[in-house]
């Protein structure tokens, strides 16, 4: 008889197999964070932090089938100044981040030239200035490297 797996917060965990090109260049490697029950989609979800910084949010059967424990104590969890501007986690409620998405519809221009623009006149009256500015800068630098790119 097969034994069941069971996944705690704070364990550190691992893809069985690559999920997606969206995963950013992370090895599906991270630490669950999060396990909670969807009253809308009647499910277990867990959230899980991979270590390139993003957050993404699974059913609890999709971890079960897709995802190990990883016994191995010399690896530590870094904390990730930058999360609330690189991949914030509402963003990432699945295998796909939003801005990937608007990437690959070819939005992008208008989106990332808008956000910079709304970061910067927003940035000294709401909340935090450096992070909204930060903020500016991470959409300024994306569209940079999409114009390299072409």
């Amino acid at each position: 008889m097969e034994e069941e797996k069971s996944f705690k917060v704070g364990q550190r965990v691992s893809s069985i197999e690559p999920l997606s090109k969206y995963l950013l260049n992370n090895k599906g490697l991270g630490f669950v964070i999060g396990i909670r029950y969807d009253y809308h989609t009647e499910k277990n979800m867990c959230q899980i932090k991979y270590d390139n910084c993003q957050v993404s949010e699974y059913p609890l059967s999709f971890v079960i089938n897709n995802f190990k424990v990883v016994e191995d104590d010399s690896i530590e969890d870094e904390t990730c100044e930058s999360e609330h501007v690189n991949h914030p986690a509402h963003y990432n409620n699945g295998l796909i981040e939003v801005i990937d998405i608007i990437d690959d519809a070819s939005l992008n221009e208008g989106f990332c030239v808008g956000n910079v623009i709304k970061y910067i006149l927003r940035a000294p009256h709401k909340g935090s200035e450096l992070e909204d500015l930060k903020k500016a800068k991470w959409y300024l630098e994306r569209r940079i490297s999409h114009l390299e790119d072409l």
